[in-house]
């Protein structure tokens, strides 16, 4: 075996191990980018609590209320434009607390929380299908209200109810 012969052996194998570490470096930089693009989305949740009632407060007192609250968990801000009830017969009960300008409606990691009121009395929770919320940029998010049974059973109902607004 020659020094050329043993040179070349080397050269080879080195390669080979260059290219095996390059593969690695370059799969686990792909696997952290993943990471850093999932962790910067806006992860949006609706909450909703029934039967609370303020006190304090003379126009609310008495009154029993539903709190929905929308909360951001990612890093990206998130303004949210309005907050509903959608029923199973398609319409919508938009909050009125949802065209409040002064409430502050942009969700950051600082204020990461926005919550809306709406009187129980005016909505009928045996017909509500979800709670659900838009954003600036016109992404539904949802929080079903109904048991997983009634919503497929007036899911298959949908076709052939003729008063079903979408």
């Amino acid at each position: 075996m020659g020094i050329k012969e043993i040179w070349n052996y080397i050269v080879e194998h080195k390669i080979g191990a260059l290219a095996i570490y390059g593969a690695l470096i370059s799969t686990i930089s792909l696997g952290f980018n993943f990471y850093l693009n999932n962790k910067d989305e806006a992860k949006i949740k609706v909450n909703y609590k029934k039967d609370r009632e303020f006190f304090g407060d003379p126009q609310r007192e008495g009154k029993i209320f539903t709190i929905i609250t929308v909360t951001n968990h990612g890093r990206r801000p998130v303004k949210i434009e309005q907050v509903f009830y959608r029923y199973f017969s398609g319409m919508s009960f938009i909050l009125v607390d949802s065209f409040n300008t002064n409430k502050q409606r942009i969700l950051t990691e600082e204020n990461p929380t926005v919550s809306f009121f709406s009187e129980q009395s005016e909505i009928d929770f045996n017909q509500v299908w979800y709670v659900g919320a838009y954003d600036a940029k016109n992404i539904e998010y949802k929080l079903f209200i109904a048991s997983w049974p009634r919503r497929i059973w007036e899911t298959m109902k949908r076709p052939f109810n003729k008063n079903f607004k979408n």
